[in-house]
């Protein structure tokens, strides 16, 4: 099957929230392939980017639209932050949703709402209710929690709170978080008697309540320069385990996003951009990248 075929006439964008970049495209049936995910996805082979995003019909009567999000190894997660920012203006850009207010998207994680607060042709900033984290998650994790809830363990040396965003994390408090994320990040994704599905992974150095940097090593995508549900996963072991209050800037390598969080039974709210990049010709898609040819 072609990309021309599967996209049906709608654009192909690159696009990107805090650097991490995506390739946003309608797939309404559901017939894009991994090995066509891969092959888009791959940085000096194809169009690159951390993962692709499929807008299709939703299968919930309470929302209009569904996000799929494969990763680059063509394996598919289930939510992407900064994805769903560039998901909710790629409909806006199309004038299916209004480029001011907010929708409500089905994905793999449940029922996510972001919403445009700021829009213009090639950037907007969407404000995103990512829903109720998740402190413990026996499909996810192994450890058993503590007495308050939270999961706390040790892979590596390091010790980690683990935080499912609808996919799991694994968050690590370290002063080099740069140096660490390389290193460990790998080793502990791939961690199959703590993480039965691999995990993300951040390093997370606290600069004050109100302000953290934070490097991630993404599952199926190794480093990034952001990652959303990283961001919020971050955010929230933090204020579990006291180095904040109700919210804070998380800077990332690719830019800042803000999280907000009320503590437990109450959904995290992200902000940050979703910029887009080019369009892209899916009849050139399929003759340069996916042909197969040498």
């Amino acid at each position: 099957m072609k990309i021309k075929d599967i996209v049906n006439d709608q654009p192909v964008m690159k696009m990107h929230g805090c650097g991490n970049d995506f390739i946003v495209l309608t797939d309404r049936e559901g017939r894009l392939l991994p090995d066509q995910v891969k092959k888009l996805c791959a940085r000096h082979y194809g169009v690159g980017a951390d993962g692709l995003i499929a807008v299709m019909p939703s299968r919930r009567p309470d929302a209009t639209f569904r996000m799929k999000f494969f990763n680059p190894d063509g394996s598919v997660a289930e939510m992407c932050g900064n994805g769903i920012r560039c998901f909710a203006k790629y409909l806006a850009d199309r004038g299916l949703v209004d480029r001011d207010g907010s929708l409500s998207v089905d994905t793999d994680a449940g029922l996510i709402k972001p919403e445009l607060i700021g829009y213009s042709a090639r950037e907007a900033q969407v404000k995103v209710n990512m829903g109720e984290p998740v402190l413990f998650n026996p499909q996810q994790v192994t450890v058993e929690p503590g007495e308050e809830g939270a999961v706390r363990g040790n892979a590596e040396g390091l010790w980690f709170t683990f935080v499912s965003m609808g996919n799991p994390h694994a968050v690590i408090f370290t002063d080099t978080p740069e140096r660490d994320v390389a290193y460990f990040g790998p080793k502990i994704e791939g961690n199959s008697s703590l993480f039965p599905a691999k995990t993300n992974v951040e390093f997370v150095k606290i600069d004050s309540p109100q302000e953290f940097t934070m490097y991630v090593w993404e599952r199926g995508a190794g480093v990034t320069l952001a990652c959303g549900t990283g961001a919020c996963a971050g955010f929230v072991a933090a204020a579990v385990n006291g180095y904040a209050k109700k919210s804070a800037f998380v800077r990332l390598p690719g830019g800042i996003l803000h999280i907000a969080w009320e503590g437990i039974g109450s959904p995290v709210f992200m902000t940050g951009n979703a910029v887009n990049v080019f369009e892209i010709s899916a009849e050139s898609l399929d003759y340069y990248c996916c042909s197969g040819e040498a």
